[in-house]
């Protein structure tokens, strides 16, 4: 028996994934540029973490670019983004 869903909540609230974002390596900081998923609800802002270390810097509006600072000189970091939207979150970046 086919099943409709009568609820009112629309489209999902969250923002979809960013896409990859582009790093520009520094001494010991990195600046990360972030751009709006090309579909889906608009961010507000994002989260980019830096991996090993954990650092994280905030993109506030819809896109833009922060600074993680105190980086190791010689160490491969790997960035990863979360979009944000009020109190919803996406998945993070590849």
């Amino acid at each position: 028996m086919p099943v409709t869903n009568t609820g009112t909540g629309g489209s999902r609230p969250e923002p979809n994934t960013p896409g990859v974002a582009t790093v520009v390596a520094g001494i010991e900081e990195a600046t990360i540029t972030v751009t709006a998923p090309t579909s889906g609800r608009t961010p507000t802002s994002y989260v980019v973490t830096a991996t090993p270390d954990g650092a994280t810097c905030t993109v506030t509006g819809a896109s833009g670019s922060c600074i993680i600072i105190g980086l190791t000189a010689g160490t491969a970091y790997t960035f990863t983004t979360i979009a944000k939207r009020n109190r919803y979150r996406s998945a993070a970046s590849a």
